[in-house]
């Protein structure tokens, strides 16, 4: 924790949930959650984001693809977005959404779903995921994500990537 960028940082804190991929979820009435696969699950937060308060809770399910993780949740015009990566870390990566007027649900999946994924095996960048959506100041919306870039024999051996690119 630190009050600056450029800190200096308090030591680590580890919250003991047994998962992959948190990401911190604020709702408009201050609660924290921590947001961790497998798809959207929900752990509720202290009000410093230092303590798990309570059990974990679903979310969303995502699209029942396999291996869903990296997920992300925010909230726009009073639809609650939930945002996972599914079908797996190599070729066929995916970003899938899903909306709900709750936190907790019911979800309605996008009727675009994948809304990113790379189904050309020659293009230069593969293995989309984890995405996050921002709002830049200029007011225009991007899509933050994890890629891949083959060399030879299709490897990415570079590792997971940033991408960025408009919504």
């Amino acid at each position: 924790v630190s009050d600056k960028p450029e800190g200096p940082y308090s030591k680590p804190v580890c919250l003991e949930v047994d998962a992959i991929d948190p990401s911190l979820f604020v709702d408009d009435d201050g609660k924290r959650y921590m947001i961790i696969a497998k798809a959207a699950n929900t752990f509720p937060l202290s009000e410093d984001g230092l303590a798990v308060t309570g059990e974990g809770r679903l979310a969303w399910a995502g699209t029942g693809e396999r291996c869903s993780e990296g997920p992300h949740m925010m909230k726009k015009d009073g639809y609650y977005y939930a945002i996972v990566a599914e079908g797996g870390t190599g070729y066929g990566h995916g970003i899938n959404v899903g909306r709900s007027k709750s936190l907790f649900g019911p979800y309605e999946s996008c009727p675009y779903n994948p809304v990113m994924r790379q189904t050309n095996p020659e293009a230069l960048l593969q293995r989309a995921g984890h995405g996050k959506l921002v709002e830049a100041a200029d007011g225009s919306w991007w899509c933050y994500y994890l890629l891949g870039r083959p060399n030879e024999h299709k490897y990415t051996t570079v590792g997971r990537e940033s991408g960025l690119d408009p919504v």
